[in-house]
């Protein structure tokens, strides 16, 4: 599938099927879109050159964000009344840097199935519901990119803790620093 045949099935799933779908189905119907509007953005993407082992790298990282029980912390919110109710269980949820795991997935251990000489790689999905409820409130189309992804993967030269950030995201790495190299080999780029 090429980029734009999958970016069209992205809306399509994502937008009850408002895109035309061509289908072999016999009964479907055609819906055209009122509107479709693409946007450009700037995104800022941090890598961290590491000496440290991915191990090491991936616990300390773990140590630095909460990891909630997603069914419970979902069925959590949506028990809550009010926003101090709301900050409580958002608050438990999250680690010390201030933010949680929403999702992690392990490329590399899906790379291994067809090399097992593939390296490490990581990704996972942390934010704070908080923050994101601001920046929504600010900016509606923060919703659809306020969690930061952090992909961590091994290289030839090290480790590299890599954080894509959208634009308007006000997380840092400030948190996150006690993966890099102690040595002071950790790189911004």
């Amino acid at each position: 599938m090429d980029r734009r045949s999958f970016i069209q099935l992205s809306i399509t799933v994502a937008t009850g099927s408002l895109l035309p779908v061509r289908s072999h189905a016999t009964h479907h119907s055609e819906r055209t879109v009122t509107q479709l509007a693409i946007s450009k953005f700037t995104v800022e993407r941090f890598r961290i050159v590491s000496n440290k082992p991915f191990d090491h790298v991936v616990a300390e990282f773990n140590t630095k964000v909460g990891h909630p029980l997603m069914g419970e912390f979902h069925r959590s919110i949506a028990a809550t009344q009010t926003e101090n109710e709301l900050k409580a269980v958002v608050e438990s949820a999250i680690g010390p840097s201030g933010l949680m795991e929403f999702a992690r997935f392990d490329i590399g251990e899906v790379l291994r199935k067809e090399n097992v000489a593939e390296p490490k790689s990581r990704r996972f999905i942390v934010g704070n519901p908080l923050i994101m409820k601001q920046m929504v409130k600010e900016v509606p189309d923060a919703a659809s990119y306020a969690p930061v992804t952090i992909l961590i993967d091994e290289r030839q030269d090290g480790v590299h803790p890599v954080v894509r950030q959208n634009g308007q995201s006000p997380i840092s790495l400030q948190e996150f620093r006690g993966a890099e190299s102690s040595d002071g080999s950790g790189q911004q780029s």
